[in-house]
């Protein structure tokens, strides 16, 4: 998955740097602890109903080909797989809502006051995938969410390691390498059995001139979230001016919602 997983969940996502101890020979294998590991992550997640957490990112763009400027963002996540989901994003002085009650989607620019709303009948993973396809919108971090993480997490990497264990904010963690064609990224995964969240992603994106590195910073994580009635249903303001919502040209909309 993690070819989606880069573009969609973020862009391009994931890498290590090369003094990691996974060998960037396509012959090289995934340790099996590697691979226990990462799964049990995706399993966990896929399996949480409801979950909350906050997230930072800081990504690099390259220009004159090869030199990288950096930027950032960061924003709140919550989901219930049953009802809905919400997340709040900011990037500079810009700041983008999501909304999603299982029938309505809705985008939202809080400080502009403008927003756009369609109907998307189903799942959170209906949702993400109906809206990249119709609009080129990408939810944040949609894929951490995916209830299809633990079938696509290793679909193209060739070659993983356990580089064991490290602190990251004072939480220990397992430290994870993987390698694919074009990118490899490292993830660091709380070392408690119960909860084994993410803590944080880097990667690189050898396709791109420059090499740019994402690196994605989770906190906060919530798996019981108080979820207030009507909080994944957006209202607006008397002086909201609805907006209409983008979409793809017809050509390359799918025949239905979700679809493959």
């Amino acid at each position: 998955m993690l070819r989606s997983f880069v573009p969609v969940l973020l862009a391009s996502l994931l890498s290590y740097s090369t003094s990691a101890a996974v060998a960037q020979d396509n012959e090289a294998e995934i340790e099996q602890s590697a691979a226990d590991l990462a799964m049990e992550t995706a399993n966990f997640l896929a399996s949480q109903d409801d979950m909350a957490f906050n997230w930072f990112v800081s990504f690099d763009e390259v220009v004159d080909e090869n030199e990288k400027v950096t930027f950032f963002r960061s924003g709140t996540i919550v989901l219930d797989r049953g009802t809905g989901f919400v997340a709040q994003t900011e990037r500079g002085d810009t700041y983008r809502d999501f909304y999603f009650d299982g029938s309505v989607f809705s985008i939202v620019s809080p400080n502009e006051n403008f927003y756009a709303s369609t109907e998307i009948e189903g799942t959170f993973d209906t949702l993400a995938k109906s809206v990249q396809d119709r609009s080129d919108t990408i939810l944040p971090l949609w894929s951490m969410l995916s209830a299809d993480l633990p079938d696509t997490l290793l679909e193209n990497v060739h070659s993983g390691a356990y580089l064991g264990t490290t602190l990251i904010s004072g939480q220990h963690v397992h430290h994870l390498a993987f390698a694919q064609d074009d990118f490899d990224w490292q993830i660091w995964i709380s070392v408690e059995e119960d909860t084994p969240l993410p803590l944080m992603l880097i990667g690189t994106d050898r396709q791109k001139p420059g090499w740019p590195q994402y690196r994605v910073y989770f906190s906060e994580w919530n798996l019981d979230p108080e979820i207030a009635d009507g909080q994944f249903t957006y209202q607006p303001e008397d002086d909201d001016v609805k907006m209409s919502f983008p979409t793809m040209p017809a050509s390359t909309a799918p025949a239905t919602a979700g679809s493959d």
